[in-house]
């Protein structure tokens, strides 16, 4: 491919972090994107994937753009962004039939977008969750014969959860009946002011021979996945907020088993206030599918595997506070990765832990569990590597050899706010952990091994150019280890981020989205500057090793995506996989929710190290597998499931 110009790079925030990273040389650049980059709207959520089948991926966006007029409300605007090669993008007007709403100005509390093609058209469908007690709901636009055209069934399919603080979504055919299902996490922050902690499951009903025809069933708070979701009751012993939860496969069965994360951000409301009160359950909560086990769809909740793990709180009125009655993690984020290439799903979750307003147990940033096989997991955050998860400001201070402003405004807006625990009033930023925002997995050095973004969406005012989230790379064994900027280049925090190759050069790329907004006091949020609001595009330039490595991306044609989602990419030591004992490399899960607040593709990006060649097979749920022999890396791959081929997808000029 003909080479194309650098881009440009960023000037951002004056601070440490960006005179760490700069001028060039580092893993990631923060780049230019004219039309994208340097557009200040806060992004609510984001999905990227190969909207108008150009072989390159594009980028959804949900943008919150303020108001003119002071105390105006802000103006929420669908954003579709083509990729036109050699990092130029094009904002591509996208067309809403049938709705209230227009893409310039769409569902007021529109928040994260998730793609699938529901009817198999061969066009992404888009699923919105929105925010708020007089919200619209959940939106639902189904494509209509091309990839800009859609026409908004919401209505007719009715996911809305109305009334809710929907946040990401996950999509499955949990039945087995063919079909995709829609599962939706829901929060609860202070008084259930954004909406109500309903989390759903809503289950396809086929009304006829096409999917236009059909309709959602809601099987939530029913004997079918018992003590998850169901209508908000203002009981703390019944609601639970968990904006995050996942379809997945953990124990490699061939059905799609199901995790969420609680928390409780409710220090802030009163205790007895039955909508806002700081004892709500948390904990990490796993449900099994007894789908193959006994041929009948229906869910198990698990207590005592390893990964489950339970809280609750309850309020001192003497002391005025909190104090825990069971111990467990209150962490809501929760994301999969084979992290040690032996097959299985491994689990990490991170969290906010701030005492400023968050109700918990035990002072916890982040932790990671081994997945030892037979849907048994074992905590082991310390052993692989990553106490650093939960380090205090200081000691990212002397990581960083940067200085945090010791007394922000954040912290001293918080502490004369609300009634905190003897002492707290003298701490320090020093003092404080990250706000844990999201786990973002891939290879990103290519050598065979998944990385990890760890998002760290505090503002903390007095400390802009100081603040960004970290990389932590594999060691080439399953164990971890943080990167300083200078190597990284990630000079910069944010809300979450998305993972995808972007220039189609076999490294993976970082889309950052920000609220910075959501995360700040009051006070805070007036002093953001314009850069922290627009999102922020990570060149992965391959430099500290990735350029040198190979790398396989593999994409599917011949199959629904209710078939693919839930499957594994597994890839082999070549010549290996028609052996008695194949070599594995590494395994990945296709799915459209790779993090937190984004969507993705159903795709798979491997990084091979130094194997130019490599065997792979998928996987289905179903149990139906492909296997392919002695494929050359370095490629974009497409499989032809009907027709069990395997080609090189001809790659846009975008180096």
């Amino acid at each position: 491919m003909a080479e194309c110009p650098e881009p440009a790079l960023r000037p951002g925030v004056p601070g440490d972090a960006k005179s760490d990273s700069a001028g060039r040389g580092q893993m990631f650049e923060d780049i230019v994107i004219p039309g994208f980059t340097d557009v200040p709207d806060a992004t609510a959520g984001l999905a990227i994937a190969d909207f108008d089948h150009d072989g390159l991926n594009d980028v959804f966006s949900i943008n919150r753009k303020k108001a003119v007029v002071q105390g105006g409300r802000p103006t929420y605007q669908l954003r579709l962004f083509l990729n036109d090669g050699c990092w130029r993008w094009k904002q591509h007007t996208l067309q809403i039939t049938g709705s209230n709403w227009m893409a310039d100005k769409f569902a007021p509390g529109a928040q994260v977008p998730n793609l699938a093609d529901f009817n198999g058209d061969g066009f992404l469908d888009i699923v919105i969750t929105n925010s708020g007690r007089q919200s619209a709901g959940t939106i639902f636009l189904l494509s209509k014969g091309a990839f800009d055209t859609f026409e908004d069934r919401s209505q007719d399919f009715d996911i809305r959860n109305l009334g809710s603080y929907s946040r990401q979504s996950s999509f499955g055919d949990v039945n087995g009946d063919g079909w995709l299902d829609v599962a939706i996490g829901a929060d609860n922050i202070g008084n259930a002011a954004y909406g109500y902690p309903t989390q759903r499951l809503y289950l396809y009903q086929p009304g006829g021979e096409s999917f236009e025809s059909g309709t959602f069933k809601d099987i939530s708070g029913t004997s079918l996945i018992p003590e998850f979701g169901g209508d908000f009751k203002g009981d703390p012993r019944y609601d639970k907020a968990g904006p995050q939860l996942t379809l997945v496969d953990l124990d490699n069965d061939g059905d799609l088993d199901m995790v969420q994360g609680y928390h409780s951000d409710m220090l802030m409301g009163k205790w007895d206030d039955p909508n806002s009160s700081g004892m709500y359950d948390q904990g990490i909560y796993v449900w099994r599918n007894l789908l193959k086990e006994t041929g009948t769809f229906g869910y198990e909740r698990i207590i005592d595997n390893g990964l489950a793990d339970y809280a609750r709180m309850r309020y001192n009125a003497w002391l005025g506070e909190y104090e825990p009655v069971v111990h467990g993690l209150g962490l809501p984020y929760i994301n999969f990765a084979d992290v040690n290439n032996d097959g299985l799903l491994d689990a990490i979750a991170t969290g906010a832990s701030d005492p400023t307003w968050h109700v918990h147990s035990d002072q916890v940033v982040g932790a990671f569990w081994k997945n030892l096989g037979g849907f048994r997991f074992k905590k082991v955050t310390s052993e692989v590597g990553l106490d650093a998860l939960n380090w205090n400001y200081g000691e990212w201070e002397k990581f960083w050899s940067a200085k945090l402003d010791p007394r922000s405004q954040y912290l001293t807006e918080n502490t004369s706010r609300w009634r905190m625990k003897t002492g707290f009033q003298n701490w320090t930023t020093q003092q404080l952990q990250f706000y844990g925002g999201d786990i973002v997995f891939g290879d990103y050095d290519n050598d065979g091994w998944q990385d990890f973004l760890f998002v760290d969406r505090h503002e903390l005012s007095g400390s802009w150019g100081t603040m960004r989230n970290v990389l932590f790379m594999n060691n080439g064994d399953g164990t971890f280890r943080p990167v300083k900027t200078e190597i990284s280049g990630i000079d910069n925090n944010t809300t979450s981020a998305e993972a995808a190759d972007l220039n189609n050069d076999g490294l993976l790329d970082l889309v950052y989205v920000d609220t910075p907004e959501n995360a700040s006091g009051a006070a805070a949020a007036k002093e953001i500057p314009k850069d922290k609001l627009a999102p922020h595009v990570y060149w992965n330039t391959g430099a500290h090793g990735g350029r040198e490595n190979h790398w396989i991306r593999i994409r599917f044609s011949g199959i629904s995506d209710h078939k693919l989602i839930g499957a594994q990419a597994i890839t082999y030591e070549a010549g290996t996989l028609e052996g008695d004992q194949p070599k594995l490399v590494g395994m990945r899960r296709i799915s459209s929710n790779h993090s937190y607040r984004s969507g993705g593709a159903l795709d798979a990006h491997f990084g091979l190290g130094n194997r130019p060649k490599i065997d792979f097979k998928i996987v289905l749920l179903s149990g139906q597998m492909k296997q392919f022999s002695h494929v050359e890396s370095d490629r974009i791959v497409e499989i032809d499931w009907e027709a069990s081929t395997v080609k090189e997808v001809k790659r846009p000029t975008n180096q």
